[in-house]
């Protein structure tokens, strides 16, 4: 019995087991979730301060039911048990990581990233301003310069003893004249600062010009005029003045300022680039403006003397042209003084051209035409006879040689040798053109025979070209190594020659020399170059003494004061001509026993050549 009573026990307990366990799913029993994670939160995230400088971290911790906190550690310097970071001694700048670490749980920390500066310093400051003069009440902007080390401030704090300045550095001058020293100091470091002075002047001083002197200049030959001097006198010039001359280009070569009162101007100009003119001259240009005009004045070109010789079958008048053209203001007026060949004045009239000569077989006279008029033909008494635009171009010289007139034309985009038949075609309805030149600057015409030639002078290329006339063609050519520049030395490069077959030409880059070339082998002769008793200022022919006769000055860019003659062979006869100053119209009679020598005004003069 016992023992079946120990069974129904059991079997009752098991039963009550299974029934308990079976009603779980049906809310019968309550099983716990696990706890939530721990989480922690470190602000701020990210700092930057400066080397051994302290930051405050603060670490928010979640789910810790026991409320342990957590610990902080770093990789450089240190921190408190309260996030108290205190940043490394650093040179360079260096990052570090910050951590707090859950006490409760290692595994959950978080970190903030930390920024550390190494020091920094202010080594200079330096100013400047721009403009560094103005005149009262108007405005230089400053800026300033801030150089140091490590993370350093480029800002600065400005001040001036005199006028305004703002914070952004922009200067007010004040109502007077003065010196404004203006100051940038550095605002992480005051005691470093820099300073720079902006020059006050006093308001509405408005440069004058009263006169330029002198107020007319002659130029003297149209290919090169030389450097001449314009003194500008006036009143409150400065230092800084510009100055600009019109018409263009401007021919301003060198200024000068020479007081308050005065600026010397150096020009250099010639006939070939400037028509004749006034000049208008403004001075200060930029602050106040003076204006003033003077005038170039251009005084006949160096083929101003002619004389009416013929020949022996057809002898002509004997009397002599001097060509005189002057320039005032926007007009010239070129006139011819005609005089008998003891110098006896003749009837004066206008003259057709701005160069001149005569022509030995018709006796008329043949003028470059002023401006674009070409070859101009007129009798010995000023009458139109022929002539015309040809191709409508300036030209620099004219020659006239046995029933030929011909001219140089550098101005025009082929630089051209024209000429006209006197004979048979004073219409110029068929101009004769030779081309093939660069920058023709100087002309000479010899007849040899019944051959009529035009020798030009190319400054462009130095050579010399013997050219056929009326046919054009290029008979020889001479480079002249000696030759230069046309525009160095004491004149430009001048050509002449004579019937016998030679050449002579004036070297301005060979100083006081002569150069001399055969005419039907165009090569230098063995006498060439001949040495000079001074520097060259022209040369005309002495046809009755086969010679050249050369004028001269003592010294470069002087007054021409002397003459001598030079035959084909190189052998020279000084002349004893007494006149202290050799005017630029010279030519030597039929005869060779006179020397006519023409100066401004229509002054002609007749000297013993000897």
């Amino acid at each position: 019995m016992k023992t079946r009573a120990f069974s129904l026990a059991f079997f009752s307990l098991v039963a009550s087991l299974l029934t308990l366990a079976g009603c779980g799913g049906n809310g019968g029993g309550v099983i716990q979730p696990p706890p939530p994670t721990i989480t922690v939160a470190v602000t701020p995230k990210t700092a930057t301060v400066a080397s051994a400088g302290t930051q405050q971290f603060n670490a928010a911790v979640q789910h810790d039911p026991s409320n342990a906190g957590v610990t902080w550690s770093t990789t450089a310097g240190t921190v408190s048990v309260g996030g108290l970071f205190t940043a490394p001694t650093v040179t360079t700048q260096t990052a570090v990581t910050v951590t707090a670490t859950s006490k409760a749980d290692t595994t959950k920390s978080d970190f903030a990233t930390v920024t550390v500066n190494a020091p920094s310093t202010i080594t200079s400051v330096s100013a400047t301003c721009n403009p560094t003069t103005i005149q009262t009440s108007q405005t230089s902007q400053c800026t300033a310069v801030v150089l140091g080390t490590g993370s350093f401030s480029t800002n600065v704090t400005w001040s001036t003893n005199i006028g305004t300045i703002s914070s952004s550095g922009l200067l007010t001058a004040p109502a007077s004249a003065g010196t404004a020293r203006v100051t940038a100091t550095s605002t992480q470091n005051t005691g470093i600062s820099g300073s720079t002075n902006v020059t006050v002047t006093a308001a509405n001083q408005v440069a004058v010009i009263s006169s330029a002197m002198p107020p007319v200049f002659y130029c003297n030959d149209y290919h090169l005029c030389g450097i001449s001097t314009v003194k500008l006198i006036g009143s409150n010039f400065t230092s800084g003045c510009s100055v600009t001359l019109s018409p263009q280009p401007d021919p301003l070569s060198v200024k000068t300022f020479i007081s308050s009162t005065e600026i010397d101007l150096h020009l250099q100009f010639d006939g070939a680039t400037y028509a004749p003119g006034q000049f208008v001259t403004q001075a200060c240009v930029g602050t106040a403006t003076a204006s003033n005009n003077f005038t170039i004045g251009m005084m006949t070109n160096r083929n101003v003397w002619a004389q009416d010789f013929g020949t022996a079958q057809n002898p002509g008048t004997g009397n002599v042209f001097l060509l005189d053209v002057k320039y005032t203001g926007l007009s010239f007026t070129p006139t011819i003084y005609p005089f008998k060949g003891d110098g006896t004045p003749l009837t004066t009239f206008r003259a057709s051209g701005t160069t001149m000569a005569l022509d030995d077989k018709t006796h008329n006279l043949v003028f470059s035409g002023y401006l674009d008029l070409g070859i101009v033909v007129t009798d010995q008494n000023g009458t139109f006879i022929g002539g015309g635009n040809g191709n409508g171009q300036w030209g620099l010289d004219v020659k006239a040689k046995g029933g030929f007139g011909c001219e140089i034309q550098p101005q025009q985009a082929t630089k051209a040798l024209v000429c006209i038949d006197l004979v048979n075609d004073l219409a110029f309805s068929n101009p004769l053109i030779y081309s093939a030149l660069q920058d023709p600057c100087a002309l000479a015409m010899v007849q040899n025979g019944t051959e009529v030639d035009a020798l030009v002078l190319d400054c462009a290329n130095n050579t010399l070209s013997r050219i056929s006339v009326p046919n054009m063609n290029l008979k020889g050519a001479l480079v002249l190594n000696q030759l230069g520049s046309s525009t160095s030395g004491n004149t430009s490069a001048q050509v002449a020659a004579l019937s016998s077959g030679t050449v002579a030409v004036i070297s301005p880059a060979d100083g006081a020399s002569l150069l001399l070339i055969g005419l039907n082998s165009m090569t230098e002769t063995a006498a060439s170059p001949v040495s000079l008793d001074g520097y060259p200022d022209g040369i005309v022919e002495n046809e009755a003494a086969n010679k050249f006769e050369v004028f001269f000055a003592s010294q470069a860019s002087a007054v021409p004061t002397g003459a001598e003659l030079v035959n084909p062979t190189g052998g020279k006869t000084l002349l004893g001509l007494t006149s202290s100053s050799l005017p630029l119209g010279r030519g030597v009679s039929a005869d060779g026993a006179a020397v006519y020598l023409g100066d401004r005004g229509g002054k002609l003069s007749v000297l013993n050549n000897q």
